[in-house]
């Protein structure tokens, strides 16, 4: 059995890794041809591709989850009883629970 020996490796090059991190901290000279650096360069270097009716359609501010507010007299008025006994399907739907024995027919 032979054991090859790999020959000795070259000089590593003049830049260190340190260099090349402080190179990429620092940012290099040439800017690059990303299109988000361009977006952030200036709004007029890349024009939008985005309609203007499909940018009136969304929302302004990107929070979500605030649509339940709950309200008592609302919640009464479209799902308690009296609104239920007020219509054919309504009358159905309390039948139905009645029939099946629920406790609580609607609110």
């Amino acid at each position: 059995m032979s054991l090859s020996v790999s020959p000795p490796r070259a000089p590593a090059a003049s830049t260190s890794r340190s260099a090349f991190s402080t190179l990429l901290s620092r940012g290099s000279a040439v800017p690059s041809p990303s299109p988000f650096n361009l977006m952030r360069s200036s709004p007029t270097v890349m024009p939008s591709t985005v309609s203007p009716l499909f940018e009136a359609l969304r929302p302004r501010f990107g929070t979500y989850g605030n649509e339940y507010r709950p309200s008592n007299l609302k919640r009464k008025r479209r799902h308690g009883f009296l609104k239920r006994l007020r219509t054919l399907n309504g009358r159905k739907m309390l039948k139905r629970r009645m029939l099946k024995g629920r406790k609580w027919l609607s609110h």
